[in-house]
């Protein structure tokens, strides 16, 4: 993030193009931010006012600082927490505008506690 934008690697440039990227993209842009997506650099990274990791594991991590050169006030800022907020709402199912991301999966609370009480003897 820099002066409320969000930039981020295009497909060329040293970048997965991933689930959670999108929708990191997707949250910002619903969120009222610009996304610009281009070739970054390392002077666009050190320079941030906020920068975060996205990925399947990483979901929405914050990033303090790259090669001891501290990126923003080195502490998550808001609009990373804001994102991450909205992001795990989006995947908890409490946010209803991602509801299309979500593939509910129904099974008996019985037959699952069955299946557990058989797996762990």
């Amino acid at each position: 993030m820099r002066d409320g934008k969000l930039l981020t690697n295009d497909e060329s440039h040293s970048i997965l193009l991933g689930i959670t990227r999108e929708a990191v993209i997707r949250i910002a842009i619903d969120l009222g931010y610009e996304v610009e997506i281009r070739a970054l650099d390392l002077e666009d990274l050190v320079s941030a006012d906020e920068a975060f990791f996205t990925g399947t594991a990483a979901e929405v991590t914050p990033i303090r600082d790259v090669d001891q050169t501290v990126i923003g006030k080195r502490t998550p800022g808001f609009v990373t927490e804001e994102i991450q907020r909205v992001f795990f709402a989006a995947t908890s199912g409490e946010d209803r505008r991602y509801n299309d991301w979500l593939h509910p999966i129904v099974c008996e609370t019985s037959d699952v506690s069955d299946r557990l009480l058989r797996a762990a003897s």
